[in-house]
């Protein structure tokens, strides 16, 4: 009997809305993981974030911002007050970019 060591850890991911990331966050979600989405594209986020949690029974947070136009300290910046009012003060995180 495999043992899913990750299921009900959180893991953030970047560019989440397409490509890698959105695959990426599928598969996390298969296996149980509570996802933090970040990506430019909050319509597509939204929609992402409803799927995963209606399939999979996980929690998603999502942040729509775009990364890359942000200087590093802002990025930590606003993850970190995002998460500070949400559910997830110990947070485990898988970072994806």
């Amino acid at each position: 009997m495999e043992l899913n060591r990750i299921k009900g850890k959180i893991a953030f991911i970047s560019g989440a809305s397409s490509g890698i990331g959105k695959a990426v966050a599928e598969k996390l979600a298969q296996m149980g993981v509570n996802l933090i989405l970040c990506a430019r594209r909050a319509e597509v986020l939204a929609e992402l974030k409803t799927q995963l949690e209606k399939e999979h029974a996980i929690e998603v947070t999502t942040l729509a911002f775009d990364e890359k136009l942000s200087r590093s300290g802002e990025k930590y910046s606003v993850f970190t007050r995002k998460m500070a009012t949400n559910r997830y003060p110990h947070q485990q995180c898988v970072v994806w970019q």
